[in-house]
């Protein structure tokens, strides 16, 4: 699947809404259509600073941006066992954010204290310190989040540059920083993050989900056109978008459109919808029970997702799990839908 749109987007454009600016010149634009995922952002990032002369807007726009917005990705988070679990997690899949360099940012332990660092920052040029700010609000809200506590005073963060207000600054963030500092980089006590989440309950699917976000993560780099937003769609809440007409509506086209956009690239949006179902279940299936699976993917009840699935793979998911020994084994995501059915 391809990732056109950071989920900050959509947030940044309803906030820019909500302060009266008219952004449709910079989207509407030729060479904004042709951006990816980050220069997307950073064009709007610096539009809108221009606009509103606000230097916490990366902050505001992180703190308003849920971060169970990446599929897989953020189950993973959800289910890690600690939050070393999920700063290891967020340095393996950092590439969904900053697709280059490679290794952008890096965790280590030193004394007591476990540090994310932020290693290769990117500084927009006219608005220098929105990917840093967004950067780490993010990792903030989240830890807050997935621990149900403030961690104000056990959280540290260290910036190189320096801010016009910093008092605003840390009211915004709701954290004290040390501006002017070596690094750019957040850390916390050794206890605090090896200790237990919440979401460990879950850890029983914590391996499925891994192996999404890496799944996700490989196929990053490819282009896919109309079919790879739909697979976006599809792929973040699979029960949400159940049909054609709802993707298109969520894509700003008629279902007219929708379908012959995607005949005219070779596929169908019953093919995408049922070739990632099966990536998704082929996944699962290794990691939880076949009914846990069904309510993963949105059915109802068990013997539907038997007889759906058989649709999809040609056998059952326990003639699947015997044929294949681990998840990579998982028939491509272009495998023909089996014929002679209606797309509903």
């Amino acid at each position: 699947m391809t990732i056109k749109r950071l989920p900050f987007e959509p947030v940044l454009l309803k906030h820019l809404d909500a302060c009266g600016i008219d952004y449709r010149e910079v989207v509407s634009s030729p060479d904004f259509r042709t951006l990816d995922r980050q220069g997307r952002l950073y064009r709007l990032a610096e539009y809108g600073f221009a606009a509103t002369g606000d230097p916490l807007l990366g902050l505001k726009i992180s703190r308003k941006t849920p971060f169970n917005l990446y599929g897989p990705v953020s189950l993973a988070f959800l289910s890690a066992s600690s939050l070393m679990q999920v700063f290891q997690i967020a340095v393996k899949h950092h590439r969904i954010f900053q697709s280059y360099p490679a290794h952008a940012i890096s965790l280590h332990k030193r004394g007591d204290r476990v540090y994310l660092t932020y290693d290769h920052p990117i500084w927009l040029e006219k608005f220098p310190n929105f990917v840093p700010d967004l950067f780490f609000s993010y990792v903030i809200q989240m830890s807050r989040h997935l621990t149900g506590e403030n961690l104000d005073a056990e959280f540290k963060l260290e910036l190189t540059y320096r801010v016009p207000d910093r008092f605003q600054y840390q009211g915004e963030l709701g954290l004290e920083v040390q501006f002017g500092s070596p690094h750019n980089r957040i850390s916390a006590p050794l206890r605090v993050m090896q200790r237990r989440l919440p979401g460990a309950s879950f850890l029983g699917h914590a391996g499925a989900y891994a192996s999404l976000a890496d799944t996700l993560l490989t196929n990053l780099g490819e282009d896919g056109g109309l079919k790879g937003r739909v697979e976006a769609l599809l792929w973040r809440d699979n029960k949400r978008w159940s049909s054609a007409a709802e993707v298109a509506r969520a894509l700003n086209l008629s279902e007219r459109s929708l379908r012959r956009q995607l005949h005219d690239e070779g596929s169908t949006f019953k093919q995408i919808r049922e070739s990632l179902r099966l990536r998704q279940a082929g996944i699962y299936l290794f990691e939880m029970p076949v009914s846990d699976v069904a309510y993963l993917l949105g059915y109802r009840d068990l013997s539907t997702f038997r007889r759906a699935f058989r649709r999809w793979s040609g056998m059952t998911p326990t003639d699947y799990i015997r044929k294949n020994k681990a998840p990579q084994q998982v028939q491509p995501a272009d495998a023909p839908a089996t014929p002679g059915r209606n797309d509903p």
